[in-house]
């Protein structure tokens, strides 16, 4: 039950400051006064996934929302979404959805 809520704190916690560059595991477990190492095992053990796999996941969903606005330059939409710039967009949003943020962008525009 500890689990459930100090995990259920820290998706709360993700939600509301994934914008944040400086969002990390080691600030997550500090704005919740706990350890960083018990946070990420109880965190992927309720989750499934690591922290820092979901924040960045947080991140690309952000990133596409933004980019499906017709004016908001992709950089613009990296740093809106929590990215320090184009490339760690770039290379979440190939591994995330399998195309460049620029594609995306094109692909949904010709919808």
């Amino acid at each position: 039950r500890r689990n459930l809520t100090l995990v259920g704190r820290s998706l709360a916690h993700l939600h509301r400051h994934y914008e944040a560059p400086s969002l990390s595991l080691p600030a997550v477990a500090e704005a919740l006064g706990c350890n960083p190492r018990y946070l990420t095992t109880r965190f992927t053990l309720i989750v499934g996934e690591h922290m820092h796999a979901y924040l960045v996941r947080l991140r690309v969903a952000h990133a596409c929302r933004l980019l499906m606005e017709a004016n908001v330059p992709i950089k613009e939409a990296a740093y809106a979404s929590g990215f320090r710039g184009n490339g760690g967009l770039t290379r979440a949003f190939r591994r995330h959805v399998g195309v460049s943020p620029g594609e995306y962008r094109r692909i949904f525009a010709a919808r």
